[in-house]
């Protein structure tokens, strides 16, 4: 058996104070009294009881001490092992990956993020080794980087903790674990503790392959509406922008979708979506004159990163066009171009003759 908290031993000392109040003797009183017949029978029905009465201040001793031992056992933390535990080269991954921003409910209500969480955890599990561990620290994002290289300073890795930052992008858990591995090459007792959302699932693999590594969960809350995709495609004097939005909760969704092009609201796209299923859709939006495009879904939940997306929309520019025809048979050309409106601009279009057009490429070159 080990304890967690070994400082919790000092508490032993409240049973040896137990045990010196029940050894104390109280100092008896000389009194005197006019008969000693009275005080004869009551010695002797005081001497028929001793016995027991001496085996119920042994009884209530035996029972403060294990009150005594139950306390310093609660504080003290203890855990049960084959062995005497041996320190170990740990490396701490966590991940920070743009779902590691979902807000989890708390005890108080107060919501608090998955990656504050899993800073707490960390800090947690750092602090209650009761071994002199060797310990490292890697920041799984998208390029993973070492936070805290090899130190056996429980210290030196909390206060690392506060280099890591939310980040809007995916995080890359395999290469994290990859270069934890190449790390810990030539260590004795390797452990790798990943502290992570799931990594939506590509975790478990990992821990099949790998039996150094201990999986510390963290987060619960599902309620996201996320927008996955968006591509933009510019036709005629519209652009017509593909969305998909993805619903990773449990229950049907109903809500909305708002376009803003250089923040002023040019649609809103209402719809529904089940559980577990995408919703995809193409809009066109009237605006040749282009601009930032901003998504957004009108609905919090408990991943607010991905509940809005940007584009930028170019502008849609009337083509200048060169019609190149005798003159007794450009009118027909002219009249299609004239219907071409707003795709073609009739102030830059010219129509020239066979000639001209070669007097002209021949000026060019």
């Amino acid at each position: 058996m080990t304890f967690l908290a070994p400082q919790a031993l000092w508490l032993a000392l409240i049973a040896a104070a137990i045990v010196a109040l029940y050894l104390l003797k109280i100092r008896r009183r000389r009194v005197g009294v006019p008969s000693l017949e009275f005080w004869r029978q009551l010695v002797a029905e005081t001497q028929v009881r001793s016995l027991f009465r001496q085996f119920k201040r042994w009884l209530s001793l035996l029972l403060w001490l294990l009150i005594a031992a139950c306390l310093m056992s609660a504080v003290g933390n203890p855990i049960f092992t084959g062995g005497p535990m041996k320190s170990e080269s740990i490396a701490v991954i966590i991940d920070d990956s743009a779902s590691m921003q979902s807000l989890e409910p708390g005890e108080d209500d107060a919501a608090k993020s998955r990656l504050d969480l899993a800073k707490e955890a960390v800090i947690d599990f750092v602090g209650r080794r009761p071994v002199n561990d060797e310990w490292l620290l890697i920041e799984a994002s998208s390029q993973p980087r070492v936070l805290q290289s090899w130190t056996r300073q429980p210290s030196a890795v909390i206060d690392a903790l506060d280099q890591i930052a939310p980040r809007s992008q995916r995080g890359d858990l395999p290469a994290a674990v990859a270069l934890a591995r190449e790390i810990m090459s030539g260590r004795t007792q390797q452990r790798m503790i990943v502290v992570s959302d799931g990594d939506a699932g590509r975790l478990e693999q990992m821990i099949k392959d790998d039996e150094r590594i201990l999986y510390w969960p963290i987060g619960h809350a599902d309620d996201n509406l996320g927008i996955t995709q968006v591509t933009v495609r510019s036709q005629l004097s519209a652009h017509h922008v593909f969305l998909r939005v993805f619903n990773s909760g449990k229950e049907d969704v109903e809500t909305q979708l708002v376009f803003e092009i250089d923040e002023a609201t040019v649609k809103v796209e209402p719809f529904k979506i089940g559980p577990r299923t995408a919703w995809e859709k193409t809009v066109v939006i009237e605006n040749s004159a282009g601009g930032v495009l901003r998504l957004s879904i009108d609905r919090p939940d408990a991943l607010a990163v991905d509940n809005e997306a940007y584009a930028v929309l170019e502008p849609i520019r009337s083509a200048a066009v060169f019609v190149v025809t005798p003159p007794d048979e450009s009118f027909i050309y002219e009249q299609a171009l004239l219907a071409m409106q707003p795709l073609v601009d009739p102030e830059t279009s010219q129509t020239l003759t066979p000639e001209q057009y070669e007097a002209l490429s021949e000026l060019k070159q």
